[in-house]
């Protein structure tokens, strides 16, 4: 059936306090097709809030997004993953995302751990160097 008004009006401000949350909420009168690569995937990242997920998982989130728009993408998702506290595992290749935004980092390579830690420390770590930059010291 219909929502009723009350419903209706209860959905859509949820769904605006959800855009607030994100920062774009300048954004709500537009199509899908209307929104930037980089808008879309905070709204993606938007749905999953609003589902109350409780775990997010986040496959490469500044994936195909212009390089000038991946920093506000991943701090629209963090700082609405630290205001909700929600946990997160994102599997992301891009270092300076990596190291700029992880807590902690667990590097796979050929389907084992190759090293685990604080992102500073993963940086300087001479396996993960060699192995995922080819830098040899």
């Amino acid at each position: 059936g219909l929502l009723s008004a009350d419903r209706y009006s209860s959905i859509t401000e949820e769904a605006i306090k959800i855009l607030d949350n994100f920062n774009i909420s300048d954004k709500k009168g537009l199509t899908p097709k209307g929104l930037s690569e980089g808008d879309l995937k905070i709204l993606d990242i938007a749905i999953a809030f609003a589902l109350k997920s409780k775990l997010l998982l986040l496959d490469e989130p500044t994936s195909g997004v212009a390089t000038s728009d991946k920093f506000k993408v991943m701090d629209s998702i963090v700082s609405a993953i630290k205001r909700e506290g929600i946990s997160t595992l994102i599997i992301e290749h891009d270092m300076d995302i990596v190291s700029g935004y992880s807590d902690r980092v667990v590097v796979m390579h050929e389907g084992r751990i190759m090293a685990e830690g604080k992102p500073d420390d993963i940086m300087e770590n001479k396996e993960v160097k060699a192995t995922v930059f080819g830098i040899v010291s």
